[in-house]
């Protein structure tokens, strides 16, 4: 890998310059060592306000491995049994198949998305999901966990656990159930068990600092649009509901699968501890499980094969089949609000792509020019 910073310089600045982002903070890490970093555009276009390397983000979906590694803390602790049905930590959490069968999803089914849950955005506008109002964990302010778990129980499994892979809320299910073994918050979970014993302190439910807050924006017909408070984005199948502002009501559950806001900073000192074997976080064969896929030959996407899943985010398979530089066994994952990253610990490389634009930052060619600048 002959890695020059200039090629990603201009590959930020293409995406500045084209309005596909309005700001961006990309961090890189190699054998332990910080090899770029770079804050790039504006946090709030219509204040000008520049992005900065402590802007803090709304982590959307990077929140799913915090949670994954803080249920494998708790596996070490022997709080947690990953084959464990998930009615022993919630017992009223029983959701059933079309059949009306109640089937038994276990901690792994959660932990790797194979619980046969399901995301709204995953269904058109007439599904079920969208029917209860079942919250992906990043709209409907006020909302409390109580009212999540029961719109969750009232809606059909899309499949039998462990036949396929579902992205889902299965994570915010997660966050019940830490919530139910540590007899606290959510939040305090995270710290306890990850945020504190990595020094990560810019990354919780609520922000340190809102002035250090992005603007959301979304892409619309070729232009920046800022979000509103209640915003509908677009997408291949449906929309995502977005509520930029959820986290100001301090009555909205803090979802483990999206809830967290945090700096590229904090975020990249979690991907190099996981990159350096989990210390002091996991033990070594926890993060073994982390590391591996585990969901067989299922597919993550079967219109773009070659990824498979482990017990917090992508795994790749088959290098070919995706079209990627990056070698076999390399992890990645993104956020919705437009953030994505990548490991490859071939390269002992980690890379944090935040941006505050969705769609562009997680699904768009920008993660990809960002990954190839690197190779």
């Amino acid at each position: 890998m002959d890695f020059d910073p200039n090629n990603l310089d201009r590959v930020i600045d293409d995406a500045l310059a084209t309005k596909r982002v309005a700001g961006a903070v990309v961090m890189a890490s190699r054998s332990g060592h910080i090899i770029y970093s770079s804050a790039r555009g504006l946090a709030d276009l219509e204040a000008r306000r520049p992005m900065d390397l402590n802007s803090i983000f709304r982590m959307a979906s990077l929140t799913k491995p915090i949670a994954s590694v803080c249920v494998l803390a708790l596996v070490d602790a022997g709080l947690i049994d990953l084959e464990e049905d998930i009615r022993r930590y919630l017992p009223a959490f029983s959701p059933m198949l079309g059949s009306g069968e109640v089937p038994t999803i276990t901690i792994r089914h959660l932990l790797t998305h194979t619980s046969g849950l399901t995301y709204d955005f995953l269904q058109p506008p007439t599904g079920s999901y969208w029917a209860k109002q079942v919250s992906s964990g990043l709209d409907q302010p006020g909302l409390t966990l109580s009212e999540q778990l029961a719109r969750a129980n009232a809606v059909p499994l899309v499949a039998m656990p462990g036949t396929a892979f579902n992205y889902s809320i299965s994570t915010d299910i997660l966050g019940a159930a830490v919530m139910s073994v540590t007899h606290g918050t959510l939040d305090e979970a995270f710290l306890r068990f990850v945020l504190g014993p990595l020094g990560m302190y810019e990354t919780g439910f609520v922000p340190t600092d809102n002035s250090r807050v992005t603007q959301a924006y979304f892409n619309h017909e070729g232009a920046l649009s800022r979000m509103g408070p209640s915003q509908l984005v677009a997408n291949d199948i449906s929309f995502t509901s977005f509520s930029p502002d959820r986290w100001r009501d301090p009555k909205s559950f803090q979802s483990a699968g999206a809830g967290l806001l945090g700096t590229a900073s904090d975020y990249l000192t979690f991907l190099v501890a996981l990159l350096q074997g989990g210390s002091p976080i996991l033990s070594p064969n926890k993060m073994n499980w982390l590391a591996e896929n585990a969901i067989g030959d299922l597919e993550v996407d079967p219109a773009n094969p070659g990824w498979g899943f482990s017990l917090g985010f992508s795994v790749l398979r088959d290098r070919v089949s995706v079209g990627t530089p990056q070698a076999n066994g390399s992890w990645s994952w993104g956020g919705a609000y437009g953030h994505s990253w990548f490991v490859d610990p071939s390269q002992e490389l980690a890379v944090v792509a935040l941006t505050n634009t969705a769609m562009e930052g997680v699904a768009g060619q920008f993660p990809l020019e960002v990954r190839n600048a690197f190779y």
